[in-house]
């Protein structure tokens, strides 16, 4: 389980310093506004699950 996660986490930040570079400001506000959406949508999801 460690090493899925510390393999996981190593993946995962070398991306994000690959993409880095090539991403501008409004890029990662589309990128955020899209995140939240989907995170939002599982809330809601969750929420009416419960119901």
């Amino acid at each position: 389980m460690f090493s899925g996660s510390m393999a996981w986490w190593v993946i995962l930040s070398s991306f994000s310093r690959l993409f880095n570079t090539r991403m501008n400001a409004k890029a990662m506000r589309w990128i955020n506004r899209f995140s939240g959406a989907v995170l939002t949508g599982f809330g809601l999801a969750a929420v009416i699950g419960r119901l």
